[in-house]
């Protein structure tokens, strides 16, 4: 098989894994991601916990006792950095084990089509961020009580300059909110 025509047959294939970028940059960007992951993913079977991602002798998940939440509270979806999966000074990943039923982690840049599927079905979503024309959380406690439809609460997890290159690619569906 020429070199052009695999190139044509896994950009086929991450299509239909629910990619929609045509931008040859961002499908270069989600197959390095993928093989990034894939490889963090040998070492953390190996060597660490595949919860907490610290070594075995120091995993914490048995002390970790989940919090007892509100049928309100927002989902959680920690959209993690490709390059931060696996560090074991990220702290974003024990937020599952506190909250099993209102938080996941999600892998960024695979996993963008879910908000993008949240943005077409009208599901009410927060991004944690503190842009210009974000609001404080406070200022939407009302808002927050009167949706019907469960509230996904995004938190982008990675180094500034990442994140922020994650934010770019947020729907702008997604009310921008910030902690004061």
């Amino acid at each position: 098989m020429s070199l052009r025509r695999a190139a044509w047959a896994n950009a086929k294939h991450l299509r239909g894994a629910g990619w929609d970028g045509d931008e040859p940059s961002e499908l270069k960007e989600l197959t390095v991601a993928r093989r990034t992951v894939a490889g963090k993913q040998r070492t953390l079977e190996a060597n660490r916990c595949m919860c907490c991602w610290l070594c075995r002798e120091m995993c914490v998940c048995r002390q970790v006792q989940p919090a007892k939440l509100s049928a309100r509270c927002p989902r959680v979806l920690i959209l993690v950095h490709y390059k931060e999966y696996g560090s074991a000074s990220n702290t974003a990943k024990l937020l599952p084990l506190i909250a099993p039923a209102a938080a996941r982690i999600a892998l960024y840049p695979e996993h963008i089509s879910e908000l993008k599927q949240l943005a077409e079905a009208n599901s009410p979503a927060l991004l944690l961020w503190p842009s210009a024309d974000a609001v404080p959380v406070a200022s939407i406690r009302n808002w927050l009580e009167e949706q019907k439809q469960p509230v996904t609460l995004v938190v982008l997890d990675g180094t500034w300059s990442k994140a922020k290159s994650m934010a770019k690619h947020i729907p702008t569906c997604a009310i921008r909110v910030q902690c004061n």
